[in-house]
């Protein structure tokens, strides 16, 4: 009898039963993709209340009603104690290897409950610890502590369900290690008067969308529109422009509500000309700002190389 109880859940319909009695979010994800189908802001730092986790209850009940299949994901963050190292296997970087190989050096193993994905990598889970922060430490190797990350038994993703509730404690070789490839690869903070002209175009490049789009939903999204207007605003992009960029965004989210965002960007462009305070890179999603740091220094490399 345990060890079919330790096989379950034996889907998703069973999983999401499981974290409803958990009081863990079930965050329904677009299948295949990163999108998340329905909002879910703050619910790293906090557990979800009667009413939000109805609300899960009743979307999930819709879906599989409808027969409309979704990917099954959860928060991390210190409210579950939960932190998961993401391991990524592609062309050009192979994290798995990488980690390996400091196992090795350190003298750790890979803990109990390993998740492997659909790219060839894994998710490790682990007891959250303080100081890591949501980042990427090395090619192919991410911590994630206040993201979301998909499950078994989503489609692609095998290994134990229950492992993320009852995750080993992080190595101390480990935990000092990604701490110390964190400072490394950090990038000195930018004054925020200097940066308004650090980065004068937002490109639609798919990385940007990749990570634009799990912000891009329901109860975070006009906050994102409102201070990637007003980043754009202080760096003296034309107020048109924007528009047709914020547009162009919505619609590549699947926004249902490209209205709201263009009011949003008309509405800083106002207060802007008015003297009032608007919204700007601090107010941006933290991955964003990371994102944009590092497209700052290749504008500046290549300044440099055509001087």
């Amino acid at each position: 009898m345990e060890d079919e109880w330790t096989e379950r859940p034996r889907d998703v319909r069973e999983a999401v039963h499981f974290l409803l009695e958990l009081r863990v979010p079930p965050i329904p994800i677009e299948r295949g993709k990163k999108k998340p189908a329905i909002g879910w802001k703050g619910l790293t730092s906090r557990r979800p209340t009667e009413a939000e986790l109805e609300k899960f209850k009743e979307f999930w009940e819709r879906s599989f009603e409808e027969g409309i299949e979704y990917d099954l994901a959860i928060p991390c963050g210190k409210v579950y104690d939960l932190l998961v190292v993401d391991l990524d296997v592609r062309e050009g970087k192979n994290g798995l290897r990488t980690f390996l190989e400091m196992g090795v050096r350190l003298g750790f193993m890979l803990p109990k409950g390993v998740t492997m994905t659909p790219s060839g990598g894994c998710h490790i889970p682990y007891k959250w610890r303080d100081g890591l922060g949501s980042s990427q430490i090395a090619p192919g190797i991410d911590i994630l502590s206040n993201h979301l990350v998909k499950i078994p038994p989503t489609p692609g993703y095998r290994g134990s369900f229950w492992m993320h509730f009852d995750s080993d404690p992080m190595p101390r070789e480990l935990y000092h290690e990604l701490l110390k490839m964190k400072r490394q690869k950090q990038i000195k903070p930018v004054a925020r008067k200097e940066f308004v002209k650090a980065y004068p175009e937002v490109r639609l490049t798919d990385d940007f969308l990749e990570i634009i789009s799990e912000y891009w939903v329901r109860g975070q999204r006009q906050a994102l529109a409102l201070s990637l207007a007003g980043y754009l605003c202080k760096a003296g992009k034309d107020e048109e422009e924007v528009l047709r960029l914020i547009s162009t965004i919505a619609r590549r989210m699947n926004d249902e509500e490209v209205d709201a965002r263009l009011r949003a960007v008309r509405e800083t462009y106002r207060k802007a000309r008015e003297g009032g305070r608007i919204k700007g890179y601090l107010g941006l999603p933290i991955e964003l700002q990371e994102f944009l740091s590092k497209e700052k220094m290749v504008i500046e490399e290549k300044k440099e190389e055509n001087k």
